[in-house]
């Protein structure tokens, strides 16, 4: 039976924008784990306090002050990957920044960028999605590399025992 995984979502929403909207969308309790700060030290702390690495984990980080200030989401993101490493990180920024340029994301060093208008809690349920589809398909590959090496390993250990058999018991071949 293949059991659900949790997934940790947190929000950094300083302005109190989208919160509330996200926790509407993702509202299912046994899928969804949905966390909400205000402040950048408490949004950390929370990111460092749920350690559970075998989830998904996601981070929804509201960037309303792109032109003056994006050296303080640079350090942030900085934080989040230090903190947790495999954690995605989804920045939602202003409409009128230019997110289409090549190199934005690697910039950055995150996920996905998306506008802040009516369709953002659209695209941050698509994107999560898209990032837990991801999150199971590594999970996945783990798994049959595993098993393959197991039976590379019994395959092996098959053949030893027959070439042995046959220099110790050359009757029975």
């Amino acid at each position: 039976m293949n059991r659900s995984r949790m997934t940790y979502l947190f929000c950094l929403d300083e302005l109190r924008n989208f919160s509330e909207d996200i926790k509407k969308r993702f509202s299912d309790n046994s899928k969804y784990s949905v966390i909400i700060a205000h402040n950048k030290e408490e949004f950390i702390r929370n990111i460092a306090r749920k350690g559970e690495h075998k989830c998904c984990r996601i981070a929804l980080i509201e960037s309303h002050n792109n032109d003056t200030e994006p050296e303080t989401t640079r350090q942030l993101i900085k934080e989040i990957r230090k903190t947790s490493p495999h954690t995605a990180i989804i920045l939602l920024v202003l409409p009128q920044v230019k997110i289409e340029e090549p190199g934005d994301e690697i910039k950055y060093d995150v996920d996905a960028y998306m506008p802040l208008n009516i369709n953002t809690i659209l695209r941050v349920h698509n994107n999560v999605k898209k990032l837990i589809s991801e999150f199971n398909l590594q999970i996945l590959r783990r798994k049959r590399s595993f098993s393959f090496w197991i039976l590379l390993i019994f395959l092996l250990a098959s053949v030893i025992f027959a070439v042995i058999a046959y220099f110790r018991l050359p009757i029975y071949f």
